[in-house]
């Protein structure tokens, strides 16, 4: 069973800076490299006639047609990746022939690590690709919108994924400076994330513990002056600033949170969320808000269990054919849980109607060794990548009164 932290603290040991922090290209679809061998259909005797320039001019007006045609077919069906798995192509197939627009970044991008590199398998980098993912990106970057942001990424596993796709593809578009934990981007930018950022968000037993531990030990770094603003309910009860490991933030900066995948918190964590969003409204509707940054909420990314709503459950993972193509998305307790709390009470959802509950295709489902089957967590680059372009989006279009234009 893939419990959602797993691997979860090892993939936060290891996103250190590798080589290779080039911009990757991405090629069109008319650029697949296509040379076929033409000299079984033609005479031997008719081509040992022509001289070396003939024989090369030769082949090549027989090779053109058949490079066009092979052209035309893959624009249209969506490159080789749609095709074969049309036709039912195995997994090995499927790796090998790869339409090259699908590498969107690869582990040459220092957070991506194994087992979330296997969009070769899944076909997931197409699909982020034709999504516009990568152009939506480079475009908030070079807005100058995003200039001495920062962008905060507070959450589990799952919203780690998408911090991975916002830093990946930040470099992909030229974008990215510096890895780490803290990136940053042009324009004096960062792109950060946090497990305990707030104080916000509650985790499994045997996850929440380690939480606690690495905050503990991070604000027992700071002076005494230093540790109040990191309780963000708190902050806003007392009309204080609030902080991020100790930077204290701004009206210009913007926090993503969600509820987790974690059963056992959630319904704390939503809680906890309209308390604060709750108590910031009446702050700012007063007059009393000292410079709080915008905080937005993002709806759970949908699970695909063989099971009701697509929910994890020990008893689903065994099953032979992996995880769920599409589910209903209303019969998710997670979905559910997030109308409740956060719709009818006018919170605004990032990533809630992108059609994600039709993509279960897209998670790392078997492909990881490690576990019996994965259908929480997605293959990179691919499903986070519409949450870190929408994230992008509206932060570009930050208001820094504290409403952005999406809301």
């Amino acid at each position: 069973a893939m419990e959602p932290e797993t691997q979860f603290e090892l993939l936060l040991k290891n996103d250190s800076p590798r080589e290779g922090n080039a911009m990757l290209r991405v090629a069109s679809r008319n650029e697949l490299e296509v040379e076929p061998d033409l000299t079984e259909e033609v005479a031997p005797s008719v081509i040992a006639k022509m001289d070396a320039g003939r024989r090369r001019l030769f082949i090549l007006v027989l090779a053109l047609p058949l490079v066009l045609l092979i052209t035309q077919f893959t624009a249209r069906s969506g490159g080789f990746v749609s095709y074969l798995r049309s036709r039912g192509g195995d997994s090995a197939t499927r790796t090998t022939i790869i339409a090259r627009e699908a590498m969107l970044f690869d582990d040459t991008c220092g957070p991506l690590h194994s087992p979330y590199n296997v969009s070769s398998i899944t076909g997931s980098g197409q699909m982020s690709y034709q999504s516009g993912t990568l152009s939506s990106v480079r475009q908030a970057l070079t807005s100058g919108n995003l200039d001495n942001r920062r962008v905060i990424l507070v959450g589990d596993s799952v919203m780690y994924q998408i911090f991975i796709s916002l830093v990946c593809l930040s470099r992909s578009a030229g974008g990215l400076v510096e890895y780490g934990r803290k990136a940053k981007i042009i324009g004096n930018a960062s792109i950060m994330f946090s497990e305990w950022g707030g104080k916000l968000l509650t985790f499994n037993e045997r996850k929440q513990a380690t939480v606690e531990k690495n905050r503990d030990t991070f604000l027992s770094r700071l002076g005494e002056s230093a540790r109040p603003g990191h309780n963000w309910i708190k902050s806003c009860e007392d009309r204080e600033v609030m902080k991020f490991e100790g930077l204290a933030l701004t009206a210009n900066d913007i926090v993503f949170t969600h509820a987790t995948v974690h059963g056992e918190g959630r319904q704390a964590n939503m809680e906890k969320i309209v308390r604060l969003l709750t108590c910031m409204d009446h702050a700012r509707n007063n007059g009393e808000d000292p410079g709080w940054p915008t905080i937005r909420i993002v709806a759970s990314l949908p699970q695909h269990f063989p099971g009701p709503g697509g929910a994890y459950s020990d008893a689903d993972v065994v099953d032979p054919d992996g995880c769920l193509l599409s589910i209903n998305p209303v019969e998710s307790e997670f979905y559910q849980q997030e109308t409740l709390h956060f719709v009818e009470n006018g919170i605004p959802l990032v990533g809630r109607d992108l059609g994600l509950e039709d993509l279960g295709m897209y998670h790392i489902g078997g492909t990881n060794p490690e576990v019996k089957l994965d259908c929480t967590h997605w293959s990179l680059p691919g499903v986070p990548d519409l949450i870190a372009k929408e994230m992008m989006e509206i932060a570009a279009d930050l208001d820094p009164s504290g409403v952005d234009g999406r809301s």
